[in-house]
């Protein structure tokens, strides 16, 4: 396991454009089970990895 000193951690913010856990709960298990979720950005399209690995997530805020 890799250390990251505390300043390195993220937090999540997983509901900014749905509400996540009531309608995608299962696509969220199973994102954090995988520990990283592809997201795309909705103005230009492109598609970026977000690592929700415990040792980079601080916390995920629903």
């Amino acid at each position: 396991m890799e250390y990251y000193p505390k300043s390195m951690f993220e937090i999540i913010s997983c509901s900014r454009r749905t509400d996540i856990s009531a309608f995608y709960y299962d696509w969220l298990q199973e994102s954090l089970k995988n520990k990283y979720v592809m997201v795309k950005n909705p103005y230009n399209k492109s598609t970026y990895m977000v690592d929700l690995s415990p040792e980079r997530v601080h916390s995920i805020c629903l």
